[in-house]
């Protein structure tokens, strides 16, 4: 199976900028990869994918996953996700599932990040955040705009 048919829990692994010299940033992507597969040793359940710069776990998001993945040097960060189809009405009931699944307290603040890898797809990245912030928003949080201290975020990205 691949990154683009996978639809399901993981989780997205963000390297950080890399300024190596002598073209060696292959060697370093190689390490990171062979230190994160032996952070996955023994959990059967999930599989190891690179693309778009990123490194993605799929199959599950729990909390032993992550705590494994955190302990992982060179990793700027990682983020559970939902993996869906590429459309709007599937990206909206994936963000919904996922911040239901927060225990937000009533007026706690969020905000929706989109980024769009295919900018073919539409709307716009600033769009798909604005549209599925306003499904969210009834559930209890409130979005003061584009706040930068905001107790939850919400990510979503769209890959080819």
């Amino acid at each position: 199976m691949s990154l683009a048919e996978f639809r399901g829990p993981g989780v997205v692994l963000r390297v950080g900028e890399l300024f190596l010299k002598r073209g060696n940033r292959r060697s370093f992507e190689e390490a990171l990869e062979k230190n994160v597969r032996r952070a996955l040793r023994g959990r059967d359940d999930v599989s190891f994918f690179r693309a778009h710069g990123r490194m993605f776990v799929l199959g599950a998001a729990d909390e032993d996953l992550l705590a494994r993945l955190r302990w992982v040097f060179g990793l700027a960060s990682l983020s559970p996700a939902v993996f869906c189809e590429k459309k709007l009405d599937a990206l909206t009931t994936a963000a919904l599932e996922l911040s239901a699944s927060f225990p937000a307290r009533p007026g706690a603040t969020f905000r929706v990040s989109a980024r769009r890898a295919d900018k073919s797809f539409l709307p716009n990245s600033c769009e798909i955040g604005r549209i599925i912030e306003e499904e969210i928003e009834p559930i209890g949080t409130k979005n003061p705009g584009r706040c930068t201290d905001c107790e939850y975020s919400r990510y979503c990205e769209g890959h080819q």
